[in-house]
């Protein structure tokens, strides 16, 4: 590929809203890039798969959970030096099971005002900056409890 031609990765994330308004972070693990930062768990779409069914898919096996509330929240658009990413984030109010980083990544629940930008993944940024504010005034981003 020439430095003018990046890769394009289409991505579903889900953002996990729970009782307290606390969102749901995972750690990059690994050699992979960015290993270390902070996203919102997800990851690319199959070629036969809508976004949101990518985001439930790859939340059962990153986490261990069934989505069963999900809410399109926006989509994003990211040039690395080496790929475009765009991806669509989901709010998920309501799910089954107890999320655990079934691949060895840390979790960490934290209100969005408490999270420092600088430690997310590049491209996750703008999502946080949009939920600021918006967890506890917007009824569509209030969290259901989950289910065990």
């Amino acid at each position: 590929m020439s430095a003018d031609v990046c890769e394009r990765i289409d991505v579903a994330a889900g953002i996990l809203i729970d009782e307290n308004d606390r969102i749901l972070l995972t750690e990059r693990i690994g050699d992979s890039p960015f290993a270390g930062l902070w996203e919102f768990p997800g990851g690319k779409l199959h070629s036969d798969e809508t976004t949101e069914a990518a985001m439930r898919r790859e939340l059962s096996e990153e986490l261990g959970i069934t989505v069963l509330r999900c809410e399109f929240l926006m989509a994003v658009q990211h040039r690395y030096a080496d790929r475009f990413v765009a991806i669509d984030f989901f709010t998920v109010g309501e799910w089954q099971g107890e999320p655990t980083g079934r691949d060895g990544q840390a979790l960490l629940w934290q209100h969005p005002r408490d999270i420092d930008v600088a430690g997310l993944l590049p491209a996750d940024a703008p999502v946080l900056e949009a939920l600021h504010g918006k967890v506890t005034k917007d009824s569509a981003l209030q969290p259901a409890r989950s289910g065990g």
